[in-house]
């Protein structure tokens, strides 16, 4: 079967990123996570807002989007976090097609 790269532009992957006691539950644009993407954003907090399409993350109960704003009001580890679990999964998605 050929790859359709329309179809592989837009889709959203899932994924849970352990944070201290909690989980985060997200779903990410793996289609935006080019190699030309990957050399763009200027900070982890930037990448995020970029390629996180949804998440569980609340403040009070109340959502709070993956914006840069809200992203650079936390402590730094949370972006970084994030950030480095979502190009790992990318790494090890791939690696995983390889051994197919």
């Amino acid at each position: 079967m050929a790859l359709n790269i329309k179809k592989q532009a837009e889709k959203l992957v899932e994924l849970t990123v352990p944070y201290g006691d909690d989980e985060i539950k997200l779903k990410y644009r793996a289609g935006l996570i080019t190699p030309n993407f990957l050399n763009g954003p200027e900070s982890e907090s930037e990448f995020c807002a970029a390629v996180i399409a949804e998440w569980d993350v609340t403040a009070d109960g109340e959502a709070w989007p993956p914006t840069v704003e809200n992203l650079n009001a936390t402590e730094a580890e949370l972006a970084y976090t994030l950030c480095y679990a979502i190009i790992n999964h990318v790494k090890k998605s791939a690696a995983l097609k390889l051994r197919a």
